[in-house]
């Protein structure tokens, strides 16, 4: 019998300084190991992913700028681990964004019930944490959520 390997993360938390107040209009884009583009408001966001060496990309569609700010860095996640990483915009457009990462701490519920997953339309298929916090995690299947849930390892179905 195998035990499943405990749940690690990476939050995300974008900022930029108060006097580009104009960057509050455009939404920051995440790339997490040269995934989908992840595209949310400013702010903090937890990422659940296996333990290992990461890629965390950051920039913001800007004006005339595709990818202002753009920057990434490499993260080392632990098992039950999370690492915080917290980009900054740069100040002018053509400067690259800055990075600083703080960790590892402990994986709690609270990181695990904040996730955020990527909007339908680039969301892979895979296990993410449930959307209702019923369970750990839910099973998105590319197009909607099904009735697979995982508590602890332990599969289960509960409906929607």
């Amino acid at each position: 019998m195998t035990q499943a390997a405990p749940q690690s993360g990476i939050t995300v938390t974008t900022k930029f300084f108060v006097l580009a107040f104009l960057l509050y209009f455009f939404k920051p884009k995440m790339h997490i190991d040269d995934g989908y583009a992840i595209q949310q408001r400013w702010g903090t966001y937890f990422f659940p992913v296996q333990p290992g060496r990461h890629t965390v990309r950051c920039y913001v569609p800007y004006l005339f700028y595709r990818t202002m700010g753009d920057n990434s860095i490499w993260v080392d996640v632990a098992p039950g681990q999370v690492v915080d990483v917290q980009w900054s915009a740069p100040w002018l457009a053509f400067i690259k964004g800055s990075f600083v990462v703080r960790g590892p701490r402990p994986l709690t519920q609270s990181d695990t019930a904040a996730a955020v997953a990527p909007p339908a339309s680039a969301m892979p298929a895979g296990w993410f944490p449930d959307p209702h916090r019923r369970h750990e995690l839910r099973y998105w299947n590319g197009s909607a959520w099904t009735d697979d849930v995982s508590d602890g390892g332990a599969a289960a179905k509960d409906a929607m």
